[in-house]
């Protein structure tokens, strides 16, 4: 059963992406006009109950 995610951030700015998959991954590379770009999950969920990805960079930088 595919699932709905939602990227935020980055070249993407906002976007909702269905994956044809059941459980959700850590790690979601993104094609995006400037290349691939790694997207990880944050753990947070949106108001429709969807699982937010944040460029990762950003997230190892916060991390860090």
């Amino acid at each position: 059963m595919p699932i709905s995610v939602l990227l935020k951030g980055g070249p993407v700015r906002e976007r909702v992406v269905d994956l044809p998959v059941d459980e959700a991954p850590e790690l979601l590379p993104i094609q995006t006009a400037s290349g691939e770009t790694p997207y990880r999950r944050t753990g947070a969920r949106d108001k429709q109950g969807r699982r937010v990805y944040e460029p990762a960079r950003l997230i190892d930088r916060l991390m860090a």
